[in-house]
């Protein structure tokens, strides 16, 4: 992106399933999620697409973007609302991550 005469590299974004891209694009499909959890799913991927890098998602507390741990040490988690997260992996090379949207999950606490 070029604004102002600074070049901004945006953050691409790939879904793993096809559900996830239908439902940030089309207004009337919902995967039987809440419309709170939709709107909130559509924010965060206006977010990451806006990002610079993942720096800038780490800084924003609200989105608590942290590395999953364990088996599933490859993945991160993003808040959606307090009880669920969106899982994205981060592919590519350093200067060149894609966001994969792998899921949406509830965690009870």
């Amino acid at each position: 992106k070029l604004q102002y005469g600074i070049i901004y590299a945006a953050m691409e974004v790939q879904f793993e399933a096809d559900k996830f891209d239908r439902l940030e694009t089309d207004p009337k499909y919902t995967a039987e999620f809440p419309p709170s959890l939709i709107s909130a799913y559509r924010m965060r991927l206006q977010m990451i697409r806006a990002a610079a890098s993942q720096n800038d998602l780490h800084a924003m507390k609200c989105l608590a973007f942290e590395k999953l741990d364990g088996n599933r040490s490859h993945q991160h988690a993003l808040r959606l609302t307090d009880e669920s997260y969106l899982v994205v992996e981060l592919r590519g090379q350093s200067q060149e991550k894609v966001f994969w949207i792998v899921g949406i999950e509830s965690y009870a606490k």
